[in-house]
């Protein structure tokens, strides 16, 4: 079992919403919304590919009613490329994530306000965010291990 799995397991309170952030024509920073993506072919109504602008998102994540939500970002943290970190909304501050119209840790801060949820961010460590680059073979192996996770986080949290 991944040490993720753990780190999630002790945050979560109730049902769980994931969010991929990012934009998958800049390689790696992708990452997110890949993971969002295979994750909705199992739990369309618990993961959604928000792209740049999670904001626009905030009805149907209203809507699905979560205790905890939970946004997956390629974020630059000074980590081996492929590395997975669990971020509190807190701790965002000292990520470059910046490809985003809001800033990502207001826009979790507000939006777990808003709907009384806890919000963690899994930060997966960029390599190469280049318009129309390659994702790289450690954010792939990455995406693969989170949404691993993610299915079976969703298996026991998923509503």
């Amino acid at each position: 079992m991944h040490a993720l799995f753990e780190e999630l397991q002790a945050v979560i309170d109730g049902d769980v919403i994931v969010l991929g952030v990012g934009n998958t024509m800049r390689a790696d920073d992708g990452a997110g919304c890949l993971v969002a993506g295979r994750l909705a072919e199992s739990y369309p109504e618990r993961a959604f590919d928000v792209g740049q602008t999670p904001e626009n998102y905030v009805g149907p994540i209203r809507r699905a009613e979560a205790g905890t939500l939970i946004f997956v970002d390629a974020a630059d943290f000074g980590g081996a490329p492929g590395e997975i970190r669990l971020v509190t909304p807190d701790d965002i501050g000292g990520l470059m994530i910046g490809t985003h119209s809001a800033p990502l840790g207001l826009f979790m801060k507000a939006l777990s306000e808003d709907m009384s949820s806890k919000a963690e961010l899994i930060a997966i460590q960029a390599a190469n965010t280049a318009l129309d680059g390659e994702l790289t073979s450690e954010v792939a192996l990455a995406i693969g291990t989170v949404t691993d996770v993610l299915l079976q986080i969703l298996g026991l949290h998923g509503g």
